[in-house]
């Protein structure tokens, strides 16, 4: 999964990267290194909403929602076309519980701007 900044001007390779938050902001470094910098990639205007940028990052991470969502009768087809077109992700269905996963195989993330979140 790629990492983009909050700006925009780092593209990073998370699988290569330690993301940490301090206070409000929200930091990197490379774990292939010992040295102690850091980069910026994210500001926020309190704790909370970078705890929640955090959160949004590790769900982004492990590619999956669960959602107990309606789901139509041509689900599967528009599930198959929208792949065909590069859209990443398999779907895993439980028909017990009605419960949908979805995997992103291709990901990224970008952090979203302090506006963007709420808490």
């Amino acid at each position: 999964m790629r990492i983009i900044s909050q700006d925009g001007n780092l593209d990073l390779p998370y699988e290569h990267m330690i993301i940490e938050r301090l206070n409000s902001n929200i930091l990197c470094k490379s774990h292939a290194t010992s040295e102690k910098s850091c980069t910026f990639l994210a500001e926020y205007s309190n704790v909370k909403k970078a705890e929640k940028a955090m959160k949004l990052l590790q769900q982004a991470y492990t590619g999956r929602y669960i959602t107990d969502a309606e789901v139509s009768e041509d689900f599967d087809k528009t599930m198959q076309e929208m792949m065909k077109h590069g859209f990443g992700t398999i779907v895993v269905r439980d028909r017990n519980d009605s419960k949908i996963e979805f995997d992103n195989l291709n990901g990224y993330f970008k952090f979203p701007a302090d506006e963007e979140i709420e808490v």
